[in-house]
């Protein structure tokens, strides 16, 4: 059944029965950063955003977005550690947000590491 438009979008996603964990590679866009909020304040979702924290907070400061109710984790290899996060179980859903489409697909079908180096991450809040 397709949609008619956002209005439909926002009905089916009301009618959730519980929010879903959404993880995100590469959060440190401002797009990316206010439609997770907007998601959030509906209670769609729970917001996993994944990146250098730093360039994170900073976005969120430019688009005016509080991080309240997001997790954050610090990580180089941010399409590889929202990927993990997935298969972990951790998260329903995986968005890619300020990563490079080939490296996130890459990560997505494959357990090996991507342009060399291992997974370097770690949780900050």
């Amino acid at each position: 059944m397709p949609l008619a438009g956002f209005d439909d979008l926002f009905r089916d996603a009301d009618a959730l029965a519980r929010p879903r964990t959404v993880v995100v590679a590469g959060g440190a866009e401002a797009t990316v950063l206010q439609a997770l909020d907007e998601a959030r304040r509906r209670v769609w979702v729970r917001p996993i955003v994944v990146g250098r924290v730093d360039e994170i907070r900073a976005a969120a400061l430019a688009a005016g977005v509080t991080l309240d109710g997001f997790e954050e984790v610090n990580a180089l290899d941010a399409a590889g550690t929202a990927v993990r996060i997935v298969r972990e179980g951790r998260a329903d859903m995986l968005m890619k947000g300020g990563v490079s489409t080939p490296r996130c697909c890459m990560r997505c079908s494959t357990r090996r590491p991507v342009y060399g180096g291992a997974d370097r991450s770690a949780r900050s809040s």
